[in-house]
């Protein structure tokens, strides 16, 4: 089943569907971008398989009045906690590190910000980069998920 473009922009099809958008500006508050929120909210059978028609669609969807006032709302009222926070600005930079898609590059350059986020390189006050918490100290921030120097030291070789 398709819904015409138009009528995400009706009045009558929102108020039905409140929930739904209501959703879709959560996700657009949070950051995500339209066709993102879109997919996420509506789901792919709403979504048209053209470009043009795509495009359209998020257009009709924030170009509506229950859009914009809600939108404008839903960012005043939500605490920049709830939108970027230390652990998901970590989680975003892993993703990055992580992505089959990422050039190498860029990857690299997500590495160097994670290991000055968490501690493992420290910028000085003449902007040199240099080591900052040694190993044993970034792992006991880990909740003891490292093998202590008494389980080193007796290991042996399987």
């Amino acid at each position: 089943m398709h819904v015409q473009i138009d009528s995400f922009a009706e009045p009558e099809f929102i108020a039905v569907n409140k929930s739904f958008f209501d959703r879709y500006i959560k996700l657009r508050v949070q950051g995500h971008s339209p066709h993102a929120s879109f997919m996420r909210t509506f789901g792919p059978d709403h979504m048209p398989e053209n470009g043009r028609e795509q495009h359209a669609r998020l257009e009709a969807i924030e170009n509506t009045e229950y859009f914009s006032v809600n939108f404008d709302a839903a960012l005043e009222s939500t605490p920049v906690a709830k939108m970027w926070n230390p652990k998901r600005s970590l989680n975003e930079l892993l993703c990055v590190v992580r992505g089959p898609m990422v050039k190498a590059s860029v990857k690299l350059g997500a590495i160097k910000e994670l290991n000055i986020m968490v501690g493992i390189v420290i910028i000085d006050e003449n902007g040199k980069t240099k080591a900052g918490r040694s190993l044993e100290d970034f792992y006991a921030g880990l909740d003891g998920a490292a093998p202590t120097k008494a389980d080193t030291a007796t290991a042996k070789p399987a």
